[in-house]
């Protein structure tokens, strides 16, 4: 009886958005565009990667659903948020 081997569970795609609504991926900007292309090549892998998002306080409502609607369109269906860091 041989264990099946899980494969490791894929690196998640780091996304911030600054309060200018500027888009990083692992800390490297990015524009949407190039993001939803990434989305799609990315909602095809099996296992999918983790949408991981981390958005200033200040950030525009309507940047984060874009944001979160082109993952979504892609087929991306894990999507997680990081907290803000409060003092």
């Amino acid at each position: 009886n041989n264990p099946v081997e899980q494969p490791d569970p894929p690196k998640p795609l780091e996304i911030s958005i600054s309060r200018d609504g500027t888009l990083y991926l692992d800390g490297m900007p990015i524009q949407l565009e190039v993001l939803e292309a990434q989305f799609a090549v990315d909602s095809r892998k099996d296992p999918q990667p983790m949408v991981q998002i981390k958005a200033d306080p200040y950030t525009q409502y309507e940047v984060l659903a874009d944001l979160m609607g082109s993952a979504r369109n892609s087929g991306l269906s894990k999507i997680g948020f990081e907290a803000p860091v409060t003092q």
